[in-house]
């Protein structure tokens, strides 16, 4: 198999698929909630699914700095 040959790896946020499908549930006029504690269980079977697809469950480097800078100050912090 040469380079150009290769297929492009896929990846996608397996968080923004959890949000997505909250969306899309609550669009239907269902009301999802998380039990205590099942956010990551949400997040590692989405990861499946993406997985399942052919799909690399990832996320960009830049998205990850974000949300781990707005976990440690909050949202609306400028981290410079």
């Amino acid at each position: 198999m040469t380079l150009e040959s290769t297929p492009s790896v896929q990846s996608y946020d397996p968080s923004q698929l959890v949000r997505q499908v909250w969306d899309l549930l609550q669009e239907q006029g269902l009301q999802p909630s998380f039990p205590e504690g099942r956010q990551a269980p949400a997040s590692t079977a989405a990861s499946v699914l993406l997985r399942s697809l052919g799909i690399v469950p990832g996320v960009d480097a830049e998205t990850h700095y974000k949300r781990s800078t707005e976990r440690i100050w909050g949202e609306n912090q400028d981290v410079d």
